[in-house]
């Protein structure tokens, strides 16, 4: 497995768990609920995209909407740096190797 998609695993799990007690308790009005639906199938989808080829694009959207779910998101966030650095890190290798 890629470096950071573990912390993104663990970050979206935590962030799911919440979600569900903030849902089923009804802690927020019914709005900011779906905005929380919202926010979690876009998140989800990020973290597909950063198991399949557009790992950079997905880091990204990982990155940005890990930041509603502050302090749960920190976790997100590092994994999707973490990814981030892994990709440039690899592609500075590859220019250097291929001279």
């Amino acid at each position: 497995m890629k470096p950071g998609i573990s912390l993104v695993f663990v970050s979206f799990a935590l962030e799911l768990v919440s979600a569900y007690f903030i849902l089923f308790y009804r802690v927020l009005p019914s709005d900011f609920e779906l905005i929380l639906l919202f926010l979690i199938m876009v998140r989800l989808l990020g973290l597909l995209m950063m198991l399949t080829p557009l790992k950079e694009t997905g880091a990204y959207m990982t990155f940005l909407l890990s930041i509603p779910f502050v302090p749960l998101g920190f976790i997100g966030m590092l994994g999707a740096r973490h990814s981030l650095n892994y990709l440039k890190r690899k592609e500075f290798e590859q220019i250097l190797y291929d001279r």
